[in-house]
């Protein structure tokens, strides 16, 4: 997820989480996030345990923006600020997309907000976004069969997503740079399947896949319009990271199946990350250069870990009460997580969403 969007979310990154029919979707019109104290946790490093807000189990995709707020989208298709630990519900997607249903249930996959006020969201119809500046209007941007898994917008005219594998020998990708006005399909390299995605505000770019039964790196310098292919040394073709976030265009962070992972040149080459626990999770990184790496896995709780010197130190923190106990995210369903430069964060797991402040790490 883009530092600029940080996430998906990403984050939303992410995976088809909720199907709904299109028919029930017109009674749902009220909100259905509440917040939650939730009880202490073991403690990390000799530090207590975060506090976390419980918002909700159909909370499937958060996006903050890198100023705030962040931004919520539930299994219904409501979507709206999370202000007061609530979402402010602004705009229901399922009745703006229902016309566009020929018989197909609508399933939400993603959500990307690159600034106050505007966010995309990725559909198995296409992608839909804002296009009045205030949340409250949408129209449908393009239309793709198989829909859109993985968006990252970094601008309010950039945004790139891409298919993930659904049985085809060659990934899908699409670019607007207007807006969504126009979109291109973007030509990829022959026989590759996509694990995630990532774009900066600087226009480079980084994918992570297989091909022929090896890891790549798919890298872009011109903001996806073109991609070259390279090794990715390190990662399991059979079990890629399905999270992904960069810091800058060389120091990047990948997890999600596995161990997380990092690299120091721009994904040719990826080792362990030392310091942060767990298995399982997704990462974020902000316009600051600091990355928040949540872990979610048997252990007695839930952790988050953060960087602020690229990865040279980890702060690692438990995640209090009942969420950061059970914040396993099921195969088919990574974790997401989002954070603002103020380090107010939204995380979503198959355990339900919740908020926190990240811990500040060691610059």
């Amino acid at each position: 997820m883009s530092p600029t969007a940080s996430g998906a979310v990403g984050a939303v990154k992410r995976r088809p989480l909720v199907t709904i029919a299109l028919f029930l979707v017109a009674v749902l019109t009220t909100s259905l996030i509440v917040e939650v104290r939730l009880h202490s946790a073991p403690s990390v490093q000799g530090q207590p345990a975060l506090s976390t807000e419980q918002l909700s189990t159909l909370s499937i995709a958060a996006s903050c923006a890198p100023e705030g707020p962040c931004y919520g989208l539930d299994g219904t298709g409501n979507l709206g600020p999370i202000t007061g630990g609530q979402l402010q519900i602004t705009t229901n997607l399922a009745q703006v997309l229902g016309g566009l249903a020929q018989g197909p249930s609508l399933t939400f996959n993603q959500l990307s907000c690159p600034r106050r006020n505007d966010c995309v969201a990725a559909t198995n119809l296409g992608l839909v976004r804002d296009n009045e500046g205030a949340l409250t209007s949408f129209t449908p941007w393009w239309l793709l069969e198989g829909g859109i898994d993985l968006l990252s917008c970094t601008t309010s005219s950039l945004c790139v997503g891409a298919s993930l594998d659904r049985g085809a020998t060659d990934a899908t990708m699409v670019r607007s740079t207007d807006g969504g006005t126009t979109w291109l399909q973007v030509p990829l390299p022959g026989g590759v399947v996509l694990a995630d995605l990532w774009c900066g505000d600087t226009g480079w770019c980084l994918a992570l896949g297989a091909r022929g039964g090896r890891a790549v790196a798919l890298v872009s310098t011109d903001a996806g319009a073109a991609w070259s292919t390279r090794s990715a040394a390190g990662l399991d073709p059979s079990a890629l990271p399905q999270s992904l976030a960069c810091a800058t265009s060389t120091y990047c962070v990948a997890t999600g199946s596995g161990a997380p992972r990092s690299s120091s040149n721009g994904g040719s080459a990826w080792k362990t990350v030392e310091g942060p626990l767990g298995d399982l999770g997704a990462v974020t990184c902000t316009v600051d250069l600091s990355c928040v790496l949540l872990e979610a896995t048997s252990k007695p709780s839930a952790t988050v870990s953060t960087t602020a010197n690229l990865g040279a130190s980890w702060t690692t923190r438990a995640l209090a009460g009942a969420i950061g106990a059970s914040a396993q995210p099921a195969s088919s369903q990574p974790a997401s997580i989002s954070c603002t430069v103020a380090s107010r964060c939204v995380a979503t797991t198959a355990s339900g969403a919740f908020g926190f402040t990240a811990p500040r790490a060691e610059r």
